[in-house]
This record gives C-alpha cells, sequence and structure tokens, in this order.
C-alpha cells in the first residue's frame, strides 16, 4: 500500500474522514468502536497532509467537533489520538493559508483569523482533559505571542489548584514550564513561585505533583535551574520568616512539604547538604516532630543523600541517635519501612565515607571513624536492649529490623568495605545474651517477630558456647502442648534446629510419626475426648514444618510411616469433620460429663479435630509435591492418597477441613494429567464419575447434602482449572447445565458447581461462552419452589452478575449501579440476545406467589443503560411500562426498591416524562405498597433530574393531588415518612405543620418522626416548642453538630429541663433508652454553655451534683459519665477537687477513643488553669494509647507543658513525664516475665493483651552522646524572630495596675503598621498578665475594673495598639545593625562602581553610611531608605545605579509610532536595527523606566511586539587589570 494519496483523492479522504466521524457518532459509548475509527481518522489525515490533499472546510469542522467530543474519552488511547489530530488539522492550515507562511518563512508572530478563533475555543471550552491543555502547548509553541496574553494570572492559578490531579499533573507541569521559559519577567517567575510555595501545605497530592511532575521538568532547564529554583527557596524562606512558631509546629503539611523540596533540590545539585537550606533548629524540631510524617521526612532529608561519600557530621550522627531512639515504637508498618530504609541509606553512607577516611592519615579524618563507630555500637546496644522484656511488638519488630539491616542486609559491608567494620566491631556483641535475646523472639506472639529473628539466627555468628542438645529437648518438650501460641513457636525453633544441624531431621520425623501413632491409638481406646489434651496436631505441625525444611526424607518414610499417620489421624477425626454439625458435635459418652460445658468442650473438640485434618492435608500436599511423587509411593498408595481428597471434598461438611484439602487436591491433579500411569487414578475419568452421579446415574447418597454443596464445586473446579486441555470443563459444563430429568438434589449440586466455576479465576475467559445458559439456568432457578434451588441459583447468578458486569464498584447496601459497572443494552444483548425476549418475558409472566423469581432478572437490567445508536435493535424502553407496574405492585419492599433502580437506570428523558403523566391520571385510592413505591421513584426522580424542569413540575403535580383534603393522615407510617421525605425535598410544608400541630398523632406515627425532625431543624422552627415525641430525634440529628446559633435559645433551655429530669429520676425501672437520651442531651449543653444563663447553670450545677453524690456515677454507661462530668466542669469554671482527681486518674486508664477525646477536651481546660502538677501524669497515660490519633493529641496537649515546645513526639514526652513523675509508673510495676513451662501450659488459645502498645518500663539508655530528652529541652520551638528579640512584652498601666501581653517583637510593630491582621501572628498567648517574665496572670476582677470587659482577647488587642513596647539597649543594638545590614546588602545589589562597572560589596557601603552618618528610620522600609541614601552616598563615593540591559522588538506598523516614545527612555542605546520585520533596540535603561516600558510594550503595540530582559543589572565580568 502507498505511503500517500494522488493529488484527485481529496474528495476520498474526506469522505473516508467523514464516514469515520459519522460512525464514532453512531456508536459514541461503544469504546473499542470508537478508539478503532479515532486510529483511522488518524492515520486517513496523516496520509492526507503527507500527499498534500486539501481537505474540505467542512470537514475541517466536522474534525474539530470529533476532537471537543471526544478528548475526555475515558480511552487515553483515544484522548491523546485528538491531539494528534488537532496537530494535524493545524499543520494543514499552515500549508494552505497564506497569511500563516508567511510567518512561518518570515519568523513574524502576526496571527490569522482560523488561529485565532481556534485558540478563543480551545480557552472557552471548560473541559478538564488533559487534551485540552497539550493543545494549548501546542499553540504556545506556535503562536506564543497570541497564547502568552490568553495565559493571565487566573489560568495560572488554576493551572496550580488542578495539578494535584494525576490524570493532569504531567500536561499542566508541562505548560507551567513553558510559561516560565517563555515569559523571563521577574514578576511573572515570583508569581509561579509563590503558586509553588501554596502547593507545599496543600496535602499528599499536591506535594507528589509539585515532586515528581513540576520540578523535575523544571530542573531540566538550564535557565529555571540556576534562576528560578533559588527564587522558589528563597520565597519559601520569606513564607516562613513570615509566620509564627505556633503555626509553624501545626502546619505540619508545609513542614514535609519544606523538607521534601530541600531533599528533591540536594538529589539534584550534588554538592550542598540539607544545612544549605535549613536551619539546624527547624530540623531538630522536625526530627522530634509530634506527626510521624513530618518526622519521616526529616528523617529521609538527613539520612540520603546523592553523594555517598559526603562526609556525615557527629551532629547529624547525634541527630539520627535521637531520631531512631524516639521513634522505636512506631506502629504503622509503611513508616517502619521508611525509617528502615533510610536507616539503610545511611549505613551505607557511613561505610562509604568511613572507607576514604581510612585512606587518609588526617586526624579529622580519623574522628570521622570514631564517631561512626560509635553511632553504629549505641545503635546495636539500643535494639538488643529493646528485645528485653516489657518491649511491645513495634519496638521489637523495629528493633530485629534495624539488626538485620546491620547484618543481615550487609549495609555496613558494603561491597567489601571493611574500615566501619573493624573499627566498630559490632560482632562482638554477638554474644550469649544476644542470642538468648533472639531466642526468646522465636517465641513471641507475633509471627512477624518470629521470622525475623529466625532469619537473624540462622544469618549471624554467635561468639559464645550454645548448647544444641538443650534446645532440642526444650523444643521437643513444647511440640507436646496444645496451646497455639506454643505450636507456632516450637515450629521457628524448628526450623533453627534444622538449619543448625540438618542430619537431626529424619530421626526427629521418625519420633515424632512415632509419638502421633501413640497418640491415635490413645484417641482410639479411650475415645475422642483425649484429642483435646493429646498433643496430636501440635506434632503433625511439627512434622510438617520438617518435610518443608528437608527435601531429602527417605523414601521409606514417606511411603510407609507418613502416609499411614496421615490417613489414620483422618480416620480419628473424621467423625466430627464429617458430622452434620461439626460446631457442635460432642460426643454422647460425654453430654453428661460435661453438661453445662458442653458447648465450649465441642468447640475446642473441632478446633482440635480440624486442625489435625489441615495438617493431614498439607503433608500430603508436600508430598504430591515431591519431584519424585510416582517414585516414592507405589500405585495403591497413590490411589489411597487421591480417595482421601476425593473423599473429604464430596463428604467432609467441615468448612475449614474441606478448603484446606482443595490445594493438595490441586497438586495432586496437575501431576496426575500430565504424567499418566496404569493403575493410577486419570482425573477425567473420576470427573466423569462424579457429573454420572450429579446427573443421578449413580447413587446421589456419596454426595454430601449441604447448601452450599461442601467441597464438591472445588473437587469439579479444581480438575477442570489444572487440565492442561478444555476438555474437562467442556465435559462438565454440558453435563451441569442440562437440568432434562434431574431430581432437586441434583439440581441443587449442579447450580453450586456451576457457580464455582464461573468465579474460579483460572478459568477467566474459557468459560464465557456458557455465560448466556447459565444466565438463564440461573434466572430460571430463582423462581424454583425448593429454597435450597432458590438460593444456590441467587448465589449463581451473583457469580455471573461480576463476571458479566465486574466486581461492583458501589457499597453493597447501594441498589443503585455504579457507572463502571453498566453497559450499553446494545453492547450487552448483543453478545447475549436470547437474554433480550427471556428477560421482557420474565417480567411479564411472574406471579404474586414467586417474586423472588423477578430478583435476578431486576438485577441485570439494574446493570443496564438505553444506548445512543439510533438503530439500536435492543431497546429498553419496552422494559419501562413493565417495570412501572413492578414497583407499583410487588408486595416485597426490596423489590419496589429494587425496581425503583432499574426504572432511573433503563429510562431516557422522554420514558420518564411518558411515565409520570401516565401516572397523573391514577385514581385516588392507591394501595399502600403502590404509594411505597410511587414516592420511592419520584424521590429518585427527583434527584436525578433536578435541572429538568418539565420533571420536576409533573413531580410536584403528583404530590399536590395527593394534599388534597389531608389523604395522607390515612396512611400507614412508613409510606407517610416516605411521602415526608418527598414533601422536604419538593418544598411542599403543609403536612409538616398538619402533623407537628398534634403531639398525640406524631406519637401513631413513629417512623415520621426523622423527616419531620429535619423539617423542625431546618425550617425555622428552632424555637418554636418541640414535641415530646420528637425530642429524641432532634436530639439525634444535632448531636455531633457544632455550637448552636442564636436562634436555638428556647431549644437549649428545654433541653437543660431535660437532662434535669433525667437526673432526677427515682425510679429504677426507666427505660432502656434513657441513657441514650441522657448522653445526646448532654453532649449538645456542653457545646453549648455559653448558650446558658447564669440561673440555668447554677440549677444544673447543683443538680449534677446531687447527682454524683448519691447515684452510681457510671449507671448510665461510662461515656455518659465522662459527659456529665465534663459539663459539672465547664459549669464549675473548672474548678476541680480530689474527688474530681480521683475520676480522672481512673477514666484516663480508659481506651475507647471517644472516652479519651472528651478528656483530653477537660485535659486542655484544666491544664490552662496552673493545675500542672497534679494533672501531667493523669493525662499523660494517654500518651500510651493504643490509639495513635489519641496519642498525637495527648503529645499536642503536654508538649507545651513538659518542655517550651509545641507539638512534640510522645515518645518523647512519655519519657520525659515518667522520669519526672516516678508515679506514673506506679501501676505498671509488675514485670512482664516469659512462662517457659510448657507442660502446664495446657490453655488451647492465649487471653489478649488489652493494650498491646503501653510498655510497663522505659527503653532510654545513653550509648552515644546524643540525648534527646535533653535535645527537646534545649532546643527552641523554630522561631522566625531575629536573635535576642524572639519575645517582647507590650504593657499598660490603669488604675495604678499594670497589665502586659507577651509578643513577638517584630509582630508588633507588622500589626501597629497593619502589614499583620492575623492576631495569632502577634501574640504568644491570649492571656492578660501581670507579670510575663514571671508567669503571673492578671485577676479578672482587676481586668474587669480597668477595662469594662473580661475579655482576654480584647484586652490584648487594646494593649497592643495603645501600649508600651520595653525593648532593651541589647535588642535595640541588634535590632539596628542587622536592618543596617539589610540596606548596604540592598544598596550594593542596586549600585555599580560607574568606571569599572562592577558591584561594590556591602561592607565598603556599610562603613559609607557610617561615614556619613546615616541613621535608621525604624517606621520606614529598608528599600525606601536604601533608595533614598543612595544620592547622598554619590557625594562620598563614586557609585550608580546598576542598569538593566532590554531587548525590545516591535512590528513594523506599530514600530514608527513607538520607536519615539521608546528611545528617550534608553540610557545607552547599544543596537538599533530595521528590517522587514520591524524594529529591535537593545539598550541599557534605568530601573525606574523599565514599568514604563512594559506597559507601553503591552498596550500601545496591540500584541504586536516583544519584551525580553537580557540582565538585571549591567555588570562587568573577568579579571581586572590592575596597572
Amino acid at each position: 500500500m502507498s505511503d500517500t494519496l494522488p493529488a484527485e483523492s481529496s474528495n476520498s479522504a474526506d469522505d473516508v474522514i467523514s464516514r469515520l466521524i459519522q460512525s464514532c457518532i453512531n456508536e459514541p459509548n461503544n469504546t473499542a468502536f470508537v478508539t478503532a475509527s479515532s486510529s483511522g481518522i488518524k492515520k486517513a489525515l496523516a496520509l492526507a497532509c503527507k500527499s498534500g490533499v486539501n481537505l474540505a472546510p467542512t470537514t475541517v469542522n466536522a474534525l474539530l467537533n470529533f476532537i471537543w467530543r471526544y478528548w475526555d474519552f475515558l480511552v487515553d488511547k483515544v484522548c491523546y489520538e485528538c491531539n494528534d489530530i488537532l496537530q494535524l488539522v493545524i499543520e494543514d492550515h499552515q500549508r494552505n493559508c497564506e497569511k500563516c507562511r508567511e510567518n512561518i518563512s518570515h519568523s513574524k508572530s502576526n496571527t490569522c483569523a482560523w488561529i485565532d478563533a481556534l485558540s478563543e475555543q480551545i480557552f472557552n471550552n471548560q473541559s478538564l482533559c488533559k487534551v485540552r491543555f497539550k493543545s494549548i502547548i501546542t499553540l504556545y509553541a506556535l503562536q506564543p505571542q497570541l497564547i502568552s496574553s490568553k495565559i493571565d494570572d487566573s489560568f495560572i492559578k488554576e493551572s496550580y489548584s488542578l495539578i494535584e490531579n494525576a490524570t493532569l499533573s504531567t500536561v499542566l507541569s508541562e505548560l507551567i514550564c513553558v510559561d516560565l521559559e517563555t515569559r523571563r519577567s521577574q514578576t511573572r517567575w515570583e508569581f509561579h513561585a509563590e503558586n509553588m510555595v501554596d502547593l507545599l501545605p496543600k496535602g499528599h497530592a499536591s506535594l507528589t505533583a509539585l515532586l515528581d511532575r513540576l520540578l523535575p521538568r523544571i530542573m531540566q532547564n538550564p535557565l529555571l535551574n540556576s534562576s528560578f529554583v533559588d527564587q522558589l527557596m528563597n520565597h519559601i524562606k520569606e513564607r516562613i520568616m513570615n509566620r509564627s512558631p505556633q503555626h509553624i509546629a501545626n502546619d505540619s503539611a508545609f513542614l514535609i512539604g519544606w523538607l521534601s523540596v530541600t531533599k528533591f533540590l540536594i538529589f539534584s545539585r550534588t554538592n550542598s547538604t540539607w544545612r544549605d537550606f535549613i536551619q539546624e533548629e527547624y530540623m531538630v524540631y522536625s526530627l522530634l516532630h509530634l506527626k510521624i510524617q513530618v518526622r519521616i521526612a526529616a528523617w529521609s532529608l538527613l539520612c540520603e543523600h546523592p553523594k555517598r561519600t559526603l562526609p556525615i557530621t557527629a551532629e547529624d550522627c547525634e541527630l539520627a541517635m535521637a531520631f531512631l531512639e524516639s521513634n522505636m515504637t512506631e506502629q504503622e508498618p509503611p513508616n517502619r519501612q521508611k525509617i528502615i530504609s533510610s536507616f539503610k541509606k545511611l549505613l551505607i553512607r557511613l561505610c562509604d565515607v568511613a572507607e576514604c577516611s581510612g585512606k587518609s592519615e588526617a586526624n579529622s579524618e580519623q574522628t570521622f571513624i570514631h564517631d561512626y563507630s560509635q553511632f553504629v555500637s549505641g545503635i546495636l546496644k539500643m535494639a538488643l536492649n529493646s528485645l528485653s522484656e516489657g518491649a511491645n511488638f513495634s519496638r521489637r519488630i523495629m528493633a530485629l529490623n534495624l539488626i538485620g539491616t546491620m547484618f543481615k542486609d550487609g549495609a555496613l559491608n558494603v561491597d567489601g568495605k571493611k574500615v566501619l567494620w573493624n573499627s566498630a566491631r559490632p560482632d562482638h556483641l554477638l554474644n550469649e545474651d544476644t542470642r538468648k535475646l533472639l531466642l526468646d523472639c522465636l517465641g513471641d506472639s507475633f509471627q512477624l517477630c518470629q521470622k525475623e529473628a529466625l532469619q537473624l539466627l540462622c544469618k549471624l555468628e554467635f561468639c559464645d558456647n550454645f548448647d544444641l542438645d538443650e534446645f532440642i529437648a526444650a523444643t521437643e518438650l513444647m511440640i507436646h502442648s496444645v496451646n497455639t501460641h506454643d505450636t507456632l513457636s516450637s515450629g521457628y525453633r524448628l526450623r533453627y534446629i534444622t538449619y543448625l544441624r540438618p542430619s537431626y531431621i529424619p530421626s526427629l520425623i521418625e519420633r515424632l510419626i512415632d509419638n502421633v501413632l501413640v497418640a491415635v491409638k490413645k484417641i482410639v481406646t479411650l475415645g475422642l475426648v483425649e484429642i483435646i489434651t493429646t498433643p496430636l496436631h501440635p506434632t503433625m505441625n511439627a512434622i510438617a514444618l520438617l518435610l518443608d525444611s528437608c527435601p531429602d526424607i527417605p523414601a521409606k518414610i514417606w511411603s510407609k510411616n507418613i502416609l499411614r499417620m496421615c490417613l489414620d489421624v483422618a480416620k480419628v477425626v473424621r467423625p466430627v469433620v464429617h458430622n452434620l454439625s461439626p460446631e457442635g458435635y460432642v460426643p454422647e459418652e460425654c453430654l453428661e460429663k460435661y453438661g453445662e460445658k458442653a458447648a465450649d468442650f465441642s468447640q475446642k473438640l473441632v478446633v482440635c479435630c480440624w486442625r489435625a485434618h489441615k495438617q493431614s492435608s498439607a503433608i500430603l500436599a508436600s508430598a504430591a509435591s515431591q519431584p519424585n511423587f510416582l517414585s516414592l509411593f507405589r500405585t495403591e498408595e497413590i490411589c489411597s492418597i487421591f480417595e482421601f481428597y476425593w473423599m473429604e471434598l464430596t463428604e467432609c461438611r467441615h468448612c475449614g477441613a474441606f478448603e484446606s484439602a482443595v490445594f493438595g487436591f490441586e497438586t495432586l491433579c496437575k501431576r496426575l494429567w500430565t504424567e499418566r500411569i496404569e493403575g493410577v487414578p486419570y482425573p477425567g475419568d473420576y470427573l466423569q464419575n462424579i457429573l454420572d452421579i450429579i446427573d443421578g446415574k449413580e447413587d446421589l447418597d456419596k454426595l454430601c447434602l449441604t447448601r452450599r454443596s461442601a467441597g464438591l464445586p472445588y473437587l469439579i473446579t479444581s480438575i477442570c482449572a489444572t487440565d492442561p486441555t478444555q476438555s474437562a470443563l467442556d465435559s462438565a459444563m454440558t453435563s451441569l447445565l442440562h437440568f432434562e430429568d434431574k431430581s432437586e438434589f441434583s439440581r441443587n449440586h449442579s447450580l453450586n458447581v456451576l457457580r464455582s466455576l464461573f468465579s474460579h479465576s483460572a478459568l477467566g475467559e474459557k468459560v464465557l461462552k456458557y455465560v448466556e445458559a447459565g444466565s438463564l439456568l440461573g434466572i430460571k432457578g430463582c423462581a424454583a419452589s425448593s429454597w435450597n434451588e432458590r438460593n444456590a441459583s441467587a448465589q449463581l447468578v451473583a457469580a455471573l452478575r461480576c463476571r458479566l458486569f465486574g466486581v461492583s464498584r458501589s457499597a453493597k447496601v447501594e441498589l443503585h449501579v455504579d457507572k463502571r459497572n453498566q453497559r450499553s443494552s446494545y453492547e450487552f444483548f448483543s453478545l447475549y440476545p436470547p437474554l433480550y425476549p427471556f428477560l421482557m418475558e420474565r417480567l411479564e409472566q411472574y406471579t404474586a406467589e414467586d417474586e423472588f423469581g423477578l430478583y435476578p432478572a431486576l438485577i441485570f437490567l439494574s446493570h443496564l443503560i438505553p444506548s445512543t445508536n439510533p438503530t439500536n435493535p435492543y431497546p429498553l424502553t419496552p422494559f419501562v411500562p413493565r417495570v412501572l407496574k413492578l414497583l407499583l405492585t410487588l408486595r416485597s419492599e426490596k423489590l419496589r426498591k429494587l425496581s425503583v433502580a432499574v426504572f432511573v437506570a433503563i429510562t431516557t428523558h422522554e420514558d420518564v416524562i411518558w411515565s409520570l403523566e401516565k401516572l397523573l391520571v391514577l385514581k385516588t385510592k392507591i394501595p399502600q405498597n403502590a404509594l411505597d413505591g410511587l414516592f420511592n421513584l419520584l424521590i429518585n426522580l427527583t434527584e436525578k433530574h433536578q435541572t429538568a424542569e418539565k420533571i420536576q413540575e409533573l413531580v410536584r403535580g403528583l404530590l399536590d393531588s395527593f394534599l388534597v383534603e389531608s389523604r395522607y393522615l390515612k396512611w400507614s407510617d412508613y409510606v407517610l415518612a416516605q411521602f415526608l421525605s418527598l414533601c422536604r425535598i419538593v418544598g411542599r410544608v403543609e403536612p409538616f405543620e398538619k402533623l407537628l400541630c398534634d403531639n398525640q398523632m406524631l406519637m401513631s406515627y413513629p417512623l415520621t418522626q426523622q423527616p419531620l425532625a429535619g423539617y423542625f431543624t431546618t425550617k425555622g422552627k428552632r424555637n418554636a416548642h418541640i414535641p415530646d415525641a420528637l425530642k429524641r430525634e432532634v436530639y439525634e440529628q444535632i448531636e455531633h453538630s457544632e455550637k448552636l446559633d442564636e436562634t436555638w435559645t428556647d431549644f437549649i433551655a428545654d433541653a437543660v429541663d431535660c437532662l434535669a429530669v433525667l437526673l432526677n429520676r427515682k425510679d429504677k425501672t426507666k427505660s432502656s433508652n434513657t441513657p441514650d437520651l441522657l448522653k445526646k442531651v448532654t453532649r449538645i449543653i456542653v457545646k453549648n454553655c455559653d448558650k446558658l444563663s447564669i440561673v440555668q447553670m447554677e440549677k444544673l450545677l447543683q443538680t449534677l451534683n446531687a447527682f454524683f453524690a448519691v447515684t452510681d456515677p457510671f449507671e448510665h454507661g461510662v461515656q455518659t459519665t465522662v459527659l456529665l462530668r465534663q459539663l459539672k466542669l465547664r459549669l464549675s469554671d473548672w474548678r476541680i477537687d480530689k474527688e474530681d482527681v480521683d475520676w480522672l486518674r481512673l477514666m484516663a486508664e480508659e481506651e475507647e477513643p471517644e472516652i479519651c477525646e472528651v478528656l483530653l477536651e477537660i485535659g486542655a481546660r484544666l491544664l490552662e488553669k496552673a493545675h500542672s502538677d497534679d494533672l501531667i501524669p493523669i493525662f499523660a497515660k494517654l500518651l500510651q494509647n493504643i490509639d495513635v490519633d489519641i496519642r498525637e493529641k495527648a503529645g499536642q496537649l503536654l508538649s507545651p507543658k513538659v518542655r517550651n515546645v509545641n507539638s512534640l513526639n510522645p515518645s518523647i514526652c512519655w519519657f520525659i513525664i515518667a522520669k519526672k513523675y516516678p508515679k506514673v509508673f506506679a501501676e505498671k510495676s509488675a514485670e512482664v516475665t516469659i512462662d517457659n513451662d510448657f507442660e502446664k501450659n495446657e490453655k488451647l488459645f492465649d487471653e489478649c493483651d488489652s493494650n498491646p502498645y503501653a510498655e510497663p518500663r522505659l527503653f532510654k539508655q545513653q550509648p552515644f552522646s546524643s540525648d534527646w530528652s535533653v535535645m527537646s529541652k534545649n532546643i527552641k520551638t523554630p522561631t522566625n524572630q531575629k536573635v535576642l528579640t524572639n519575645v517582647a512584652v507590650v504593657r499598660m498601666k490603669k488604675i495604678g495596675k499594670r497589665f502586659e501581653i507577651a509578643c513577638y517583637k517584630n509582630k508588633v510593630l507588622n500589626w501597629r503598621n497593619r502589614t499583620e491582621k492575623d492576631i495569632d501572628e502577634v501574640l504568644q498567648a491570649h492571656q492578660v498578665f501581670t507579670n510575663v517574665s514571671k508567669g503571673q496572670l492578671a485577676k479578672k476582677d482587676e481586668i474587669q475594673a480597668a477595662f469594662g470587659t473580661e475579655d482576654h482577647l480584647e484586652v490584648c488587642k487594646l494593649i497592643l495598639d495603645k501600649g508600651e513596647l520595653q525593648v532593651s539597649d541589647k535588642e535595640r543594638q541588634a535590632t539596628n545593625d542587622n536592618a543596617m545590614k539589610e540596606v548596604a546588602q540592598l544598596i550594593a545589589d542596586m549600585v555599580v562602581n560607574p568606571e569599572t562597572k562592577r558591584p561594590i560589596p556591602p561592607a565598603v557601603i556599610n562603613k559609607a553610611l557610617s561615614d556619613i552618618h546615616f541613621s535608621l528610620k525604624p517606621n520606614h522600609s529598608a528599600k525606601k531608605q536604601a533608595l533614598e541614601v543612595i544620592p547622598k552616598l554619590r557625594e562620598s563615593m563614586k557609585i550608580e545605579r546598576a542598569k538593566m540591559r532590554l531587548r525590545v522588538a516591535v512590528g513594523v506598523k506599530e514600530a514608527r509610532n513607538l520607536q519615539p516614545k521608546l528611545k528617550p527612555l534608553f540610557s545607552e542605546i547599544e543596537t538599533e536595527n530595521w528590517d522587514e520585520q520591524g524594529l529591535e533596540l537593545v539598550g541599557l535603561i534605568e530601573p525606574g523606566s523599565f514599568r514604563v516600558i512594559d506597559e507601553m510594550v503591552r498596550k500601545d503595540s496591540k500584541g504586536h511586539a516583544r519584551l525580553e530582559i537580557l540582565s538585571l543589572k549591567d555588570v562587568a565580568e573577568g579579571d581586572l587589570e590592575i596597572a
């Protein structure tokens, strides 16, 4: 085929493209068709462009309409091809447009009308698809001037707001970079930098887009890498300088963003470190921060660097030690993984630096090695200490991971580098104690710790004398324990034994097999009850582990001992696992013996039998997987294995037992399908046998008759799935789908097996050809007379639904189907045509007795949507009247709701209007079921068609017909509730008003209370009297709302009265709902205490005191008691007594999050009252809560109290408080011991730990020079204030008293000149003091007398505005020095030497300022003073303002008008060129002239001029020659 078209083929190209576009219009929802058509359009267009064929204008317009329609298609390939088609269309236009050709050939920037209209259409289109932005980039390259004028600030802001969208982030990053490269003005760059900084606190998605998409693209551009990135970092630093410490501490997202951007820049510029971007106090603060995400970001920045040989300072090692010690108890596995990953990179860096330093003889280099050795030894000692008794799981697994990173992963011995290893010698710590710690971990209660400890034991080389025989004896003793934990622990101990002494395995296996056979004899002799106390399943578990560990087991053991053992065990436990009720089976001889405890005995019995059976299946599966399986066993032995699995999958009734046999049977079938031997069972023959049994050709009693057919579906599925051909599946499907002459039991088994076959992932596409027949069978079966058959059919339909429409993407309680699970009627019925008339028939022929038979048909229809194909042979409109009839006549409420969901899915706009018009002529007397279906339908239609005025009008008309003569009062409460919900949506209030007037009527309609309460709380009825029947529901709806406004005053008063009644209730036979109502009312009052009057507060406080004095405080539940106590404390102005302290101490032990949240609220208020010494140890217990959110909130509360630092790591807070208040551990003094008495540990299960996170002792040691508890004390909260000016006191004297407030000094001035408007950025505390330095607060009566109010915040504002700001001489001197340096730096940046054109150092400027006796003006900005003093400096030294170098290019027409205006603004013109394109000026200007020139170019040139900054500061470069 030719790559080009003949010249006369223009019409044919237009015809092909037009036909393809029309086909897409006809099939817009057929994804495969649209994908193929878009590819065809692109290829045809490309061929036409290559051949020089001119497309007709109508074809071009059709192509553009195709692009607008499909550029956000759900298939990415179509979207990208739309962009390619647009580029080809533009190329075609440029080739045929004379003006575009002229612009290209002469490099002109004039645009033609077509390009202008195209760009206008793209920018006006509001679609958020990536192809739209891709098109803008394409036009930007062709017409930069035109597009840059359209990409204004609002467009860029919108782009940054959308960049968190993963679909758009790449193309938006490209667009932003194009804008940065094209428009290089300082203002534009600053605007972009501000928007990028704004991305930092917006969350993970925005930060990911910035780091993974935008910044990498910026770094690829040399100009942006060198200039713009520095500007970006300056903006970040400015943002920090302009924020208060509290805001920085609380804005964890900003901290994470800052740290992440810093890491990115370090990896882009390999010679920099984190200290080049971040102050050390911020780094320390981030490593010890409250939020783990901040800590991990700082940890990653500290550990990782692209240059592995860059030295790591001793200070960094201290920070690393502090971080690891304070994060050993991290709970989240992803966070632990990140910590360990960065730690490994740190160790590798230490090794590389030590290796380089080892080759140097310098003392400083040797110091590095010494510091690193101390660090490595300290980490190892800390990790080993964390494995000792009392450590929680998180600490243990973290310690094991640290040790594994150092030894198992080889991080200390990278590529044979031994300098650090030889210096630190961590292997010297691998002694007897270390081995014992790791061996104890083999008995850990968490398998993750057991696995990690086993790997370490097998990897490490210990320097001790280990008594392996004693360890083996202890392990064999543990095997004889029936305790579950001992069984698991013995397995890991056996693995370690097999590693140390592999030759020991065969003899141990033989002994264990003998033990099992002895146990079996004992059980057979004494009865099945002995299996509970006989270690049968633990021994079997040990044998299975040993068989997996050793591949060289003698054939004799396999064929005789192991096979006999498994079969004997299976025979012993068969009475239980094959019983009709395995979970409740108790031998008759045990019923009288155990009596009431028979239920507990049956559970233990079934667990022991099932575990023994599972191990038998697993051991035989291991045998079947042996490479020499067929040679290990004789033919009759293989037959016995096959028969074992066959029996368990056909007759076993215990779900766990037959499911555990599936893997072994599949393994066996794989071998037997491929290695057929005479006398050995062949799966195909057995499949036919079982199918004959199902068909009734043989005795059906051989199969297990359960409603799911037990293991039978697994058996047939395993045979079909392992068949290398498809013959087994075809045979099974043919037999199972044939239902004629089958009995009920046969049909049930067939349906259950079909469900399994259609659900099996390995069969995948193979079963699709049977879906149609399976669907017909399943839908018919749901109308069967037998419940078992209906149930099995429903399960089959559910499996087919997943196969046809995919796994459900919506919640199971939702009847409306997610769009991703829907298919058009044309797409679905084209694949399965017989289902169309069949579903129609099912909807027509149902009877009231078999309503359930409609269920599968409606389920299928709910997944269909109307097709837009005008020639669709399978329209859904014929289903509409039938579905409408169903939702009005069905008796089942769920089926009516499902019918409504189907109606909403299958109807078009016209179908809905037709149906509503039919409903308008219904008779007034409608059955209650029909009303329920009708109102449910109207609610759904109203919500779906909110903008369809015709539909809304018809709904309102239907609703108004029921309002006549209040007919609704005769309906049932359920239907009335539906009716009220619809009225609330549509806006009809008459029924609500009528029902609210009659309390007795409300009591008669309990289900209407919810919509009535909703109306009451939202429609201006808040201050009306609440009917008694509605109170509970109203409380329910507003219980968790925020504070109520003033319109709720009467309601809150009513709630207070209700609470008093509930608390004063004397009768003990109170309603079961009273505690719930009490909790709701109390929570509402607690949140709205400020709305209570003084009288109400006093009355309520008296009631509460009386309640707590005479009533059991926990009578109404712990949560209610906590809320009542909170209310009492709040009403008493947070004054507490000994009883309250004892209560708080008791409540701090609670673990329920809701209770802890209330305790934290109480703690925040109480700690403000200076009760710290008594209360801090109480609330510190929350630092050990199992919920990480509670721990973080407790850390936020206690950090300022234990250290003057905001947001400190809860682990650090806990350690500091525990050291300061030893009584914290008073109730946890009991030591944790490990029970090694295996003989006495006969419990089948261990008790669960109530709080596995809490630790009974501290795990802090100081092996290295760092101490993070001291570090946290020494560091200050990172501040953005200047040295010696961090705290400022503003004073005011009134009525002879002095009042002070604590502020940030440089923020006070900003507040007074109105540049700072956020009071939180100015005040350190919202309190008024009499002496800030001593922390003495002013009394309320003094504040009231002096200022006329007790509102601390208002008084703070008054003192801030009019008070006296006290500054010390040192502070004033430091401020002046810094300000003088800032002015000198600004001047140095602005001026040059007029003779040499070189910059002048800031130190020279500073000295000149001193010589002219320049004095600062505190109320003027540094920049303003710098500009003012430059003329004075000219009198004493040679300086002049540095000039800017610009290039201005103007089109021919506009150049004649602009040239006379531009030339006077240039100080020096270096180049002035006139050519066909216009005028080009290059020269120097004064900085003050830039805005005038920029405005002139933008406004007077009509878009035909371009301004380019060549340099911001004209400075001479190169060496200076001295004569």
